[in-house]
């Protein structure tokens, strides 16, 4: 068999103050490395965190995810990777594919959550059309309509909100430097020098 066979085994959390990654590499011919990195508490910390996230995710468990979650949650554990430095190769590496995979679930909560809210329009929208292949659906349907008066139906409408809109201080700064991000998921690293 010519393909080479790498299993990484990683032993996390070692202690309370320190915790030291270890990735061992084989191959199949019997060869390896080890290298070894000290994550300090902090990133253990938020690596804690985000795995609960994950947890969440990885289960469907979309509701406790959303509470978990919020905005304010995920500036701050933008910040909390932002802070987080050190010069050894590896430690960036986890440091920034940390980052990366905090903003991979956002935005796939988001793209989720757009998933949810397209099937409900769906769902409407095929209600709606099911009248129009249905002759007494769309008699009620006319009747109904012809039933309500016409500054009802077609009269002019306000809409207000008493809610007022507040935009987070890091939020506006973010959008004032870089704009409004296109999918709605704010770019961690941008957002943790913020």
């Amino acid at each position: 068999m010519n393909t080479r066979n790498q299993n990484a085994r990683t032993s996390a959390f070692a202690s309370r103050t320190t915790t030291i990654f270890t990735v061992n590499v084989n191959t199949y011919s019997g060869g390896g490395t080890v290298q070894g990195v000290i994550i300090d508490q902090n990133f253990r910390d938020t690596l804690t965190e985000l795995m609960l996230l994950f947890d969440f995710y990885a289960k469907g468990d979309y509701a406790a995810l959303k509470t978990a979650l919020t905005y304010d949650r995920y500036t701050s554990l933008s910040r909390a990777l932002a802070k987080l430095g050190s010069t050894d190769p590896i430690y960036l590496e986890l440091k920034n594919s940390t980052m990366s995979s905090l903003q991979g679930l956002q935005r796939a909560f988001v793209q989720n959550t757009q998933l949810i809210d397209t099937t409900d329009l769906y769902n409407a929208a095929s209600e709606r059309a099911s009248i129009l292949d249905n002759m007494d659906k769309l008699r009620e349907y006319l009747t109904m309509l012809n039933s309500q008066s016409s500054s009802s139906v077609f009269g002019d409408y306000t809409i207000s909100s008493s809610v007022p809109a507040l935009i987070p201080p890091e939020y506006l700064r973010y959008i004032q430097a870089y704009g409004f991000p296109q999918d709605g998921v704010f770019d961690v690293t941008k957002l943790g020098s913020i």
